[in-house]
């Protein structure tokens, strides 16, 4: 005789809620309280039950929307986002509409539940995640939306433990790229303004590419050179001060964000410092205020409508359950001002 399966009523009847409630629960849904939640969370590990993810997809049809959630990676309350996404929303929006989607947009502050709740209550057929800031912390909602079988894809990170699909730059490549050319310049104490730990895979990938190319030119890596800072301007700012004071000998640096090389070559002009005769900058993203600095600001282009175009179609075929495979594309060096040398782009 068939064991039944449990099903949600089942849990429902025996903690004493709805069946709407556990549903919610299940989902993550902001709705339910932390203790109801862990009550409907350990009912179902003690039933064994497990999410019909084919039922749910019976139930379910597409609605020809997308859902794009932004986490909020600075601190700022009046600019909380990340510049760079700003052109990378604009272009998933425009190929979106080429595709056929409409696109929800939310910002996710720290305390929500970024997104489970979008696929569950069919507000859209797949999400895309934007950001990096405490990426480990969203790790168990993901993994929930892997259970339900909602598909989703992530910007910027490598994780095949839990992520169906991952789009993002080559950051070893490009931070090699630049460095080396820093180096090629004669630049031989070159500063890291970033982070390095795996909680920041993008910021991890960009230092393992400072580090190969030190490596490749017989350079050492030394501690003192390396600034662990996260995004903001200021940041790069605190960083250069630091040095400074602490009388680090350098005469190049390479910033993990354009943020924070903004930041940096400030505080070194403020400083009477000369950029790029006594010290080069370089950046990573290539915001669209790097040329209209004086002096221009070098940079690692990555190319934002290649990206919300390999979101968006990774994401299709997602939903439609198609193979798919991590992608990670190109970048570009691009010599301005602020690093002296010949004016020109590097690939």
């Amino acid at each position: 005789m068939a064991v039944k399966r449990p099903t949600s009523f089942d849990i429902a009847a025996m903690i004493g809620v709805s069946q709407t409630t556990v549903s919610r629960a299940l989902s993550q849904s902001p709705l339910v309280n932390d203790e109801t939640r862990r009550r409907v969370m350990d009912a179902a590990k003690t039933m064994n039950y497990k999410v019909d993810a084919n039922a749910r997809k019976l139930r379910s049809k597409k609605i020809h929307t997308l859902a794009v959630l932004i986490s909020e990676d600075l601190d700022k309350s009046d600019n909380p986002i990340n510049p760079f996404f700003l052109p990378l929303i604009g272009s998933i929006l425009k190929y979106a509409g080429q595709k056929g989607y409409d696109v929800l947009i939310s910002l996710q502050q720290q305390s929500d539940d970024w997104g489970t709740d979008y696929g569950f209550s069919r507000r859209a057929d797949g999400i895309i995640f934007l950001g990096c800031k405490d990426y480990q912390s969203y790790t168990h909602k993901f993994e929930y939306l892997n259970e339900v079988g909602d598909p989703w894809v992530v910007w910027g990170v490598d994780r095949p433990d839990c992520a169906k699909l991952c789009i993002g730059s080559d950051n070893e490549g490009g931070a090699y790229a630049a460095v080396q050319h820093l180096i090629h310049l004669g630049r031989t104490r070159i500063a890291y303004l970033g982070k390095s730990s795996a909680e920041h895979p993008e910021f991890k990938e960009r230092y393992e590419g400072y580090c190969r190319a030190l490596k490749d030119a017989g350079l050492p890596i030394e501690e003192s050179l390396h600034a662990d800072v996260f995004l903001e301007r200021e940041e790069g700012v605190a960083a250069m001060d630091a040095m400074l004071d602490d009388g680090v000998p350098f005469d190049a640096v390479f910033a993990a964000t354009d943020l924070l090389a903004m930041g940096a070559m400030q505080e070194l002009i403020r400083r009477g410092i000369r950029v790029p005769e006594d010290v080069s900058v370089m950046g990573f993203d290539d915001l669209w205020v790097c040329s209209s600095l004086s002096p221009s600001l070098s940079t690692v282009r990555q190319d934002t409508e290649a990206a919300a175009r390999a979101l968006i179609d990774g994401l299709s075929c997602l939903i439609e359950n198609e193979p798919v495979h991590v992608t990670r594309m190109p970048t570009q060096l691009v010599i301005r001002e602020s690093c002296g040398g010949l004016n020109r782009r590097r690939h």
